[in-house]
């Protein structure tokens, strides 16, 4: 069992173990299947509608505005498709959708991962482990900027599995631990449904839960929550995080000075500058003598060990 306050503070790098892109490959994918076929004369393209293309056109899409939306992304050259729509408000609802699309497409393939292979999920709930009554006293709360529920699907399994509770009781149970999506989640972390068989109408409906952030971010619920969460931490963990510099101000915003928690970080193939460019980003919010930016601690570069291999250098003494 954890005992020392902590938050772990998750980017995209996090949910790559399990499947799923970063913020450029699922820019990249979506472009590129968005992208397969030549506009003809009357906004038709030369191939069949499958996958995406043929979800958004159910769900009353015209071709025109799909290929538009594609090569103005691809033209935008942003490294998400969450930072394009910010700028790109005409494209909102489309391209929720096809977030919700691929991620949800990932979803299936995560479920099928084997958790004690290497990948970080399994040694958190090592961390974690307690009798069912304690396990919700775990003073970690989760800071996520990522949509899906790999982890909380994670958790739950091994709740239910290690305690033998129903499906209602070890929900509840996970709910003890503060788990916030800054960004909104798509899906449902108790689906048992396959992605095949899943009709456009529930993908519109999972892009309902999508939030596209603004510059007004500073007053939204869920960063409130974090920021609270946050104040009263001993350390903070950032774990496959790319410390984009409005990120870090949305996050920090408000922050007070007399503030002084330890910082940790990964830093999976960032360079010399990078890693110092990011702990100077950090230092101008928090005034901390204990900030640490650390190299990537698998020499091969690999996203599969890079959380683990921060949570068993930095956990050893929980």
């Amino acid at each position: 069992m954890i005992t020392r306050p902590v938050v772990l503070v998750l980017g995209a790098g996090a949910s790559i173990p399990y499947g799923y892109p970063s913020g450029s490959e699922l820019r990249q994918q979506i472009i590129d299947e968005l992208s397969d076929g030549s506009e003809g004369a009357h906004g038709q393209t030369d191939h069949e509608d499958v996958g995406l293309r043929k979800c958004l056109l159910a769900n009353g899409f015209h071709e025109r505005q799909i290929w538009e939306f594609a090569r103005v992304l691809n033209d935008s050259q942003t490294m998400s498709v969450d930072v394009f729509l910010e700028q790109s408000s005409n494209f909102i609802d489309l391209g929720k959708q096809a977030i919700a699309w691929k991620l949800l497409q990932c979803d299936d393939k995560s479920r099928h991962f084997r958790q004690d292979d290497g990948r970080w999920y399994h040694y958190l709930w090592g961390l974690m482990e307690a009798s069912f009554d304690d396990f919700g006293k775990n003073p970690v709360t989760i800071i996520t900027y990522n949509y899906d529920l790999s982890l909380e699907r994670h958790l739950l399994s091994r709740i239910a599995a290690l305690y033998g509770k129903s499906s209602e009781e070890s929900v509840a149970k996970l709910h003890e631990i503060k788990i916030i999506h800054l960004h909104g989640k798509v899906g449902n972390f108790c689906r048992s449904r396959n992605f095949e068989d899943m009709t456009a109408y529930e993908v519109r409906e999972a892009a309902n839960d999508i939030k596209i952030v603004h510059e007004s971010i500073g007053t939204d619920v869920e960063y409130i929550e974090a920021r609270e969460v946050m104040s009263t931490a001993k350390e903070i963990h950032f774990l496959g995080f790319g410390y984009n510099k409005t990120n870090l101000h949305r996050l920090f915003l408000n922050m007070p000075e007399v503030w002084r928690p330890k910082i940790y970080g990964t830093t999976l193939k960032m360079g010399d500058s990078e890693r110092q460019a990011a702990a100077i980003r950090i230092k101008s919010y928090i005034h901390s003598p204990h900030i640490s930016i650390s190299p990537q601690l698998n020499s091969e570069g690999d996203a599969k060990y890079d959380v683990l291999g921060h949570l068993r250098n930095r956990f050893r003494h929980y």
